[in-house]
């Protein structure tokens, strides 16, 4: 695994598995809605209870009915219906007093059916933006390793979101949406978080500020040239960051309802740490997401652990006003800060690659498909899916940097063809805090090839440099090390491979043409895209406006358990 930059030389295991990056699990997290344990508050409130509660509150838009019907079979009665509406104001405005921001209207509410949830979201997977958005990058993903070959996606989603569905808010009606085969108990800790969300909204409202639009800054179709590769990377880690933002700010509601009575508040608990938040929880209830892809779950939680981390850290240094109403005045631009909070409040720089303009080498045979940023949460996902937690954690310390760009060939002229990972060319360049840990990454990469392609070999490479380069079913694969920079290539020729290669290191190294160097000056908004997770950011931008997680509240109330939350 990487050791710590700061002690020996890193290295890395060979790890078992193909390496696997990270980016296009930005939309994904729209949807997910949580599935809250029976008795979540209870445990929390030191009640025993049959099972642990959920975790994680993404919002979602909800379906067109002003009204819905009456289930057939519903599982709370009429007075539990009512008792569940009357909670509404109670825990709204505790969250209100919880968090600073103020109640300027009464919020609508709403019970539906099962069916009504499960035609909202086949519904709303046709129509939405980010869903199309997620299957264009799933060959992405597949190309990095990140999803299986194939992957059957959207069926895959809407298993899991059938599984996770426990509620919701929706910011277009301001009503928050309740449902009948979850008794009262089970959905108030719902209601506490996603109650969040509508002051959120109303006190954005009042700052003339669209929620929807503020979180939601992406813009839509494919980058076409150099100006807007690098708004598609800014755009992502701003919406990265204003995600996790958000949902952190719900959990600490959450979390806060849950310890009322008990003379304690997260802002006086020890400090949460990534390994607090984590356990084996949930798995028993969520079989669908735990079969998902390890990027998958790591990008749903990213939102909901590292926000809540990151927002702890801000109510212990800043108080309420700081970590909620100030955050949302000037919040964080990148993941990096999110992962990093003491540097976010000290404005601490971030690790920056620049991108240069690739479309002259590539655009006549190769048209653009997707760009990003493989940021220290991909590298993190892409170490654990290949060695374990310990190698994840040390990669992302010793990372530094990383842009990757694909392309599709322009002789893919059929829907087949344009389906499979053969029609896509990809080129990544990532930076190490050491030249030994740019040769750890650069030698994993290499082992983990034989298991993505059957019948790869290693061809005679007549070019300077210790570059690697293979043959495989899908064309050249590349890998080469410099210094403290590995740059590796899919598909693309050779000779257009050593091209990019080229460019991308001349302009980490100040050797761009005049006209490159013209783009990138003042680039502020590229500048602030250092550290950013650009790869998973579609999928992780679809979980986060759907509703509550329960893939995140079970690992919360493990560490409870733990005696990490507050003891017996």
């Amino acid at each position: 695994m990487f050791s710590s930059p700061r002690t020996t030389p890193p290295l890395l295991h060979p790890l078992q598995h193909v390496w696997r990056p990270a980016r296009v699990l930005r939309p994904l997290i729209v949807l997910l809605i949580v599935t809250l344990g029976p008795a979540s508050g209870d445990l929390l409130r030191g009640q025993s209870s049959p099972q642990a509660a959920p975790q994680g509150v993404p919002q979602v838009k909800s379906p067109p009915h002003d009204e819905a019907p009456s289930s057939p079979k519903p599982r709370i009665s009429a007075a539990q219906a009512r008792e569940l509406f009357r909670s509404v104001d109670t825990i709204l405005a505790f969250d209100a007093r919880d968090t600073g921001f103020p109640v300027r209207q009464s919020v609508k509410r709403r019970l539906l059916t099962r069916d009504q949830v499960v035609a909202y979201l086949k519904q709303k997977m046709d129509e939405d933006k980010d869903t199309a958005r997620i299957e264009r990058s799933a060959i992405t993903l597949e190309k990095f390793g990140l999803l299986p070959q194939h992957f059957s996606l959207r069926p895959f989603l809407l298993k899991l979101l059938g599984e996770q569905v426990a509620g919701f808010y929706d910011s277009k009606t301001r009503t928050v949406n309740l449902l009948d085969w979850l008794d009262a108990d089970t959905q108030k800790p719902v209601l506490a978080h996603e109650l969040t969300h509508a002051l959120q909204d109303q006190y954005q409202a009042s700052r003339h500020i669209d929620l929807d639009k503020w979180e939601n800054t992406s813009p839509d179709g494919t980058a076409q040239n150099i100006d807007q590769d690098r708004e598609h990377i800014r755009t992502d880690e701003t919406d990265s960051a204003r995600e996790a933002v958000l949902e952190g700010q719900a959990m600490v509601a959450y979390l806060d309802w849950g310890l009322e009575g008990k003379g304690q508040t997260l802002r006086t608990l020890p400090d949460f740490s990534l390994s607090s938040l984590d356990a084996a929880a949930g798995a028993d209830d969520s079989p669908v997401l735990a079969s998902a892809p390890l990027v998958m779950r790591q990008s749903l939680l990213f939102p909901y652990q590292e926000g809540l981390v990151f927002e702890q850290r801000l109510l212990k240094d800043r108080g309420t006003a700081g970590a909620f109403a100030e955050v949302l005045q000037r919040p964080p631009s990148t993941s990096w800060q999110i992962l990093h909070p003491a540097g976010f409040e000290h404005g601490d720089p971030m690790p920056l690659l620049q991108m240069p303009d690739l479309h002259p080498l590539l655009d006549q045979d190769w048209a653009p498909y997707d760009v990003g940023v493989m940021g220290a949460l991909d590298v993190r996902i892409l170490a654990e899916q290949l060695g374990d937690k310990g190698a994840g954690a040390d990669a992302a310390l010793a990372w530094d940097g990383g842009v990757y760009y694909a392309a599709q060939s322009r002789s893919a002229t059929t829907a087949a063809a344009r389906d499979s990972t053969a029609s896509i060319a990809m080129v990544y360049l990532s930076r190490w805090k050491t030249a030994a840990a740019a040769a750890a990454f650069a030698r994993v990469y290499r082992d983990s090839l034989p298991k993505r392609y059957p019948g790869l070999r290693q061809e005679p490479h007549a070019a300077e440099g210790p570059a690697a380069v293979y043959a495989t079913v899908e064309g050249p694969v590349i890998v080469d090390q410099r210094d403290r920079y590995v740059f590796v290539s899919h598909t693309l020729p050779v000779n257009a491979a050593e091209a990019v290669e080229a460019r991308m290191l001349a302009a980490q190294t100040g050797a761009q043409t005049s006209a490159e160097a013209q783009r990138s000056e003042g680039d502020a908004a590229w500048a602030q895209a250092g550290h950013a997770t650009g790869l998973t950011a579609p999928l992780r931008a679809f979980f986060a406006q759907q509703g509550m997680l329960s893939a995140g509240m079970p690992r919360v109330y493990c560490a409870r358990r733990r005696g990490l939350l507050h003891p017996e």
